[in-house]
């Protein structure tokens, strides 16, 4: 983070992109264009609701992050339909299709794992029920998610997935990071207010000539850079999602055992646990 700045239009910006893209596709298992922005990863919330919902977004509540969404959703504008779950539980797909069959939701507001509580969704089930609904998008907030467990953004077709540098990607905070589909984008065609500086195709066209969409956090880009290369070197991102599990697994067995007798429990149920984060 201590190199001497470049400009954020030359050459040397262009080669900086151009050398994270293939490792950035390879966390987010994706073959499409990986946006980084200059904010926290709630900015690229905000992105996500002003850029994809139309009238109305059915937004999953289980925690404090769920809350964030949809109160994102409100501020712009956009009517919020809930479906809430107690803390430390998750929606399950058959409660999301009951809520889309009887709203007209246009859009999902939907966090993987919920960083409040420890729980971990059946994201690759819950983006299955959502492509039944032709007209609907799915919305991701993988903040704790991206980088420590699996987010399969092409082969789950998330609509739109995003993470903040802070988290399971071990850097300091100030980026946001996230991946769109063709569908989002045709969606953002559609949406008339999407504003500027969170319009998702003014990420898409600059991202096409491996530019940022205005004055980038530079050192954060190394730091980003350097983190990238030191994944690799872990043996990729699969290599990642392996260590953090078994890190899980050892604090599991330690709350069912030595911690357990001390009055320690998990919040969430076993296969509903997130990796990277225990309550």
């Amino acid at each position: 983070m201590q190199r001497p700045m470049i400009p954020h239009r030359g050459v040397e910006m262009v080669e900086l992109f151009k050398a994270m893209e293939g490792p950035l596709q390879r966390i987010w298992r994706t073959e499409r264009r990986v946006f980084v922005g200059t904010c926290s990863a709630t900015g690229f919330m905000e992105l996500a609701v002003r850029s994809a919902v139309r009238n109305r977004a059915l937004s999953l509540v289980g925690g404090a992050f769920g809350e964030r969404f949809g109160a994102i959703v409100a501020a712009a504008g956009r009517d919020v339909i809930r479906l809430d779950v107690p803390l430390g539980k998750t929606i399950e797909p058959s409660m999301l299709w009951d809520a889309l069959k009887r709203s007209d939701a246009d859009a999902v507001t939907l966090v993987h794992s919920e960083t409040s509580t420890g729980a971990l969704a059946p994201l690759d089930k819950l983006a299955a029920v959502v492509r039944e609904f032709n007209d609907v998008v799915l919305l991701v907030d993988a903040v704790s998610s991206c980088g420590g467990c699996p987010v399969e953004t092409d082969s789950w077709q998330l609509d739109f997935v995003l993470t903040g540098s802070q988290m399971a990607l071990a850097l300091p905070p100030g980026l946001a990071l996230g991946v769109a589909s063709d569908r989002m984008l045709e969606r953002a065609r559609t949406v008339p207010e999407r504003g500027a500086y969170f319009d998702v195709l003014a990420f898409e066209k600059a991202a096409m000539d491996y530019q940022p969409t205005n004055t980038p956090a530079i050192p954060l880009l190394y730091a980003l850079e350097a983190q990238l290369n030191r994944i690799e070197r872990e043996g990729g991102i699969e290599a990642r999602w392996d260590r953090h599990d078994q890190m899980r697994q050892v604090v599991e067995e330690w709350v069912e055992g030595p911690g357990g007798e001390l009055g320690f429990a998990f919040l969430p149920a076993a296969g509903r646990r997130s990796p990277t984060v225990s309550w």
